[in-house]
């Protein structure tokens, strides 16, 4: 029933909340004894809540700062990052714990703080905020947030990666070439193995970028002949280009890519010559004659050459790159008949251009042989990667050393499976002692003095004395592959002991597959040595790599985990063997036996703690002990129906067969394995990486 009751309607008029709370009145006559529950001198009052506090970063700071205070996570998160790394404190095992890092850290906590207030929305998602896009770091990123992004940074984005995200190409697309943006500002674009994207949206967003500078491409069907002709067309300021393994890509497309850009004035503007410094075009299909001849006119400042791959590729086409008449406006050197390679019976003058080339890459090209060597000489001055991988017999010694004798900067030399090679080519390679009287005077450079990574595996006609030679007089050499060679132990110890001396970090000696290399050598210098160069990263976390510092999992007495070579260490030298490898093998197999030791350890003290809970009265005996006498979820039979069954988590011991090690192992018991047809890994045999 109540209190107020009437046929018609009426108006309940809101009174502003209150907030009770309890006040305590002191009369003179207080004692000092405290106030108990029942006094007389407890009353009920009403106070008001607290005045809010002015929001000052909102309404003081202007948006300028606003975004300069949000921008600077960024840059807090990639100083603690180098922080850690220069004071040691950024280990294999706190790699393997944290995945987000420096830039990613930052742009990730960004947009964490949009969830805030819708202000501090609009301040996270400001698109000064988001001028590079690199998306490759967050595999697991949603559409939506993708979406968000690019709609409200496409009028800032400088630079765009979704590095093997193909998913996420028609946001990007959509979002960037938008209609009521006539043009973006972007500088680089990395569509890296996004194999599966559509064409049309890829030219639509180039032909609406006309900064662009840098394209990756790598492996994309979407990449055609036309797709070069809308880069020449738009795209004038492109410097790097790489369009590897591009399926529907031809030497086609490559020669409008050159000719169209030094073409004829397009809408009365005069066009300049093609500023493409860097080109890779692996396995580019019909690489012919043609091709090369338009890029040696078209592309003269090509520094960055990759043809690695291409079936067709000949030696008449790597000709043609370099050559021209005496009445060619290029930079040139005339030759004779000798110095071009030709029979030097022939009295006359050869031309060729000079070009700016400093890496060219041949490998796996099965047409190439050392006549290409010979082409080259003397029209590659600034030569300073040379890959020549993979050509088997074809490679021989004269073209190798007509070409090495004029490359001066000559530092990275590629001659995998060159089988025929002698030590003809180590001594085209090998500089002469410098000459003490000349030592105030500037000397020209020689061939070998820059010289920092050789790779000279399955060369089987090399001699121990010519690479002892090799390696005393290089005084740069960093990194040398001899796998499946005759080198022997005086190599391992020679290179191990003029890197030390020379103090440099990094080096790395491959001699896999070595007959003479033992393991006596191997032993003998690991003091100074590592299996493998280790890193420190999230992504790195499968390959088990270790930096000798103690792990958070081990705290308990035996053997360390960590081997007596840091893997990390850059001043130790990388030594790669068939025994170096078995080095790893252990490490490993030690680490696995502690982890499972430790979840052994674990497992025990639950239980001990389980029955402390008991003891204390903290857990009914009864549900503990069912718990415990739980199996596997069959019903007993009847021969065991009087038997307690075992727990659902057994750890036995299994010993190893023949005299090995045993393992610790958690599961069901070795007999129900064996019936189930399982195996506990202890018959395996060595694990080779």
């Amino acid at each position: 029933m109540r209190a107020f009751s009437s046929p018609l309607p009426y108006v309940i008029t809101a009174s502003p909340p209150v907030t009770p709370a309890l006040t305590l009145s002191h009369s003179p006559s207080d004692s000092p004894l405290p106030v108990v529950e029942d006094s007389a001198y407890l009353t009920t009052g009403v106070t008001d809540e607290p005045d809010v506090l002015p929001n000052l970063f909102e309404h003081v700071l202007p948006r300028e700062l606003q975004l300069h205070c949000i921008r600077s996570i960024v840059v807090v998160c990639e100083e603690e990052y180098e922080r850690d790394i220069r004071s040691g404190r950024w280990t294999v095992y706190r790699a393997s714990q944290e995945r987000w890092i420096g830039s990613a850290k930052g742009h990730r906590e960004i947009v964490k703080l949009s969830r805030v207030s819708r202000s501090w929305r609009s301040l996270a998602f400001d698109g000064q905020l988001w001028s590079s896009l690199d998306f490759s770091h967050y595999s697991q990123i949603t559409r939506s947030t993708v979406q968000h992004i690019v709609s409200s940074a496409s009028p800032f984005v400088k630079h765009a990666s979704i590095l093997g995200l193909p998913r996420l190409f028609p946001i990007l697309a959509k979002g960037l070439a938008a209609p009521s943006i006539p043009q973006t500002q972007l500088r680089s674009l990395n569509l890296r193995g996004c194999r599966h994207i559509s064409t049309g949206p890829l030219h639509l967003l180039i032909a609406t970028s006309p900064m662009l500078e840098t394209v990756n491409f790598c492996a994309s069907s979407a990449v055609t002949n036309y797709t070069m002709n809308l880069l020449a067309t738009h795209c004038p300021q492109l410097k790097i280009v790489d369009v590897t393994r591009c399926p529907y890509l031809s030497g086609s497309g490559i020669i409008a890519l050159g000719s169209i850009a030094s073409g004829p004035p397009v809408d009365g503007k005069i066009r300049k010559q093609s500023m493409i410094r860097e080109l890779r075009m692996a396995g580019l299909r019909y690489a012919n004659v043609d091709v090369l001849t338009s890029m040696g006119q078209h592309i003269p400042d090509l520094e960055v050459l990759d043809l690695s791959g291409s079936r067709l590729l000949m030696d008449t086409a790597l000709e043609a790159f370099v050559f021209c008449t005496k009445d060619s406006a290029c930079d040139k050197v005339a030759l004779t008949s000798r110095e071009a390679g030709h029979d030097p019976a022939e009295m006359l003058t050869h031309y060729r251009r000079l070009t700016k080339l400093r890496h060219l890459n041949l490998s796996s090209c099965p047409e190439i042989t050392d006549r290409t060597c010979s082409n080259l000489a003397h029209a590659v001055p600034k030569l300073e990667f040379l890959e020549l991988a993979d050509l088997g017999g074809a490679m021989k010694d004269d073209g190798l050393v007509h070409l090495l004798s004029t490359v001066p900067h000559i530092r990275r030399v590629d001659l995998d499976d060159a089988m025929d090679i002698t030590d003809r080519v180590l001594d085209a390679l090998t500089p002469p002692p410098p000459d003490p009287h000349s030592a105030h005077s500037v000397a020209k450079p020689e061939p070998g003095e820059k010289l920092e990574h050789l790779v000279l595996s399955y060369v089987a006609n090399i001699s121990n004395e010519a690479v002892l030679r090799l390696i005393r007089a290089c005084t740069k050499l960093r990194v040398l592959e001899v796998d499946n060679t005759r080198v022997s132990d005086s190599v391992l110890r020679e290179f191990v002991r003029t890197v030390r001396k020379r103090k440099m970090q990094g080096a790395e000696i491959v001699a896999v597959d070595c007959r003479s290399v033992g393991k006596a050598v191997v032993s003998e210098l690991a003091a100074h040595t590592r299996p493998r160069r280790g890193w420190k990263a999230w992504e790195a976390q499968a390959m088990g790599y270790d930096d000798g510092s103690p792990h958070a999992d081990i705290h308990v007495s035996g053997p360390s985990l960590t081997a007596a070579q840091d893997e990390c260490d850059e001043t130790k030298i990388i030594l790669k063997s068939f025994w170096s490898w078995q080095a790893v093998d252990t490490a490993t197999a030690l680490r696995e036996r502690r982890r499972r030791l430790i979840g052994s350890r674990r497992l025990t003290e639950g239980d001990l703690s389980l029955s402390r809970l008991v003891a204390r009265g903290g857990l009914d005996p009864d549900l503990v002990r069912e718990d415990q006498l739980e199996g596997d979820g069959e019903e007993r039979g009847a021969a065991n129906g009087g038997e307690r069954r075992r727990s659902r988590w057994v750890i036995r011991w299994s010993g190893g067969r023949g005299g090995m090690g045993g393992s610790m192992y958690i599961g069901t018991e070795p007999q129900a394995a064996a019936a189930a047809g399982g195996n506990n890994g202890d018959d395996r045999g060595c694990v080779i990486m």
